[in-house]
């Protein structure tokens, strides 16, 4: 049996309680239907939006980088110009305890101040400040060449590197005297 009310059918039911239509029922899930929609379509923005942003950071980190590189290597130019050398590298060596710093000397007279025994080089750590030295022994002397440079050939500096507190990846600082390579990475 139906009973009408404005705006409203209702249906009385064997129990004389009156229900609603089935066509307020289907108007109710159309909307949650609506609303389901919108939430897929608010998922698939918001997805969208952390894709991006993910992007954008990455994107970021590889400008950066490229942008650390070109200094680094402006850098190493200048230090080429100016001191006549070509770092060649800063590895970790004698099971983590000593960093093998290594130099190429392309022009002698430039490159003299740096093997003046006089002139004590130490090893910064960038990331902490710690300052690390060149060990000398009391029968070999220090840990580096101090002979007159000669065109073409390697050189090494030996740092001490006690409780190997620098780790591979850690950038440094190399000061001889006057000479200061920046930002160097440990391998």
């Amino acid at each position: 049996m139906f009973h009408e009310i404005p705006g409203i059918l209702y249906i009385k039911d064997t129990r004389d309680n009156f229900c609603a239509d089935m066509t307020n029922i289907s108007l109710s899930l159309k909307k949650r239907r609506i609303n389901s929609k919108k939430m897929r379509y608010f998922f698939k923005i918001k997805s969208l939006l952390i894709i991006f942003s993910v992007v954008l950071f990455l994107a970021n980190c590889a400008t950066t980088s490229v942008k650390e590189e070109a200094e680094s290597e402006n850098e190493l130019i200048s230090l080429q110009d100016k001191w006549g050398i070509k770092i060649e590298g800063i590895r970790l060596s004698a099971a983590g305890y000593m960093l093998d710093f290594r130099y190429r000397v392309i022009d002698p007279e430039k490159a003299a101040p740096l093997f003046d025994r006089q002139t004590k080089p130490y090893l910064i750590d960038q990331e902490s400040g710690a300052k690390f030295i060149v060990p000398s022994p009391p029968k070999v002397g220090p840990l580096r060449t101090s002979n007159p440079p000669q065109a073409d050939r390697t050189y090494f500096i030996l740092f001490a590197n006690p409780g190997k507190y620098v780790k591979q990846g850690n950038k440094v600082t190399v000061v001889i005297g006057e000479f200061k390579a920046e930002n160097l990475t440990v391998n």
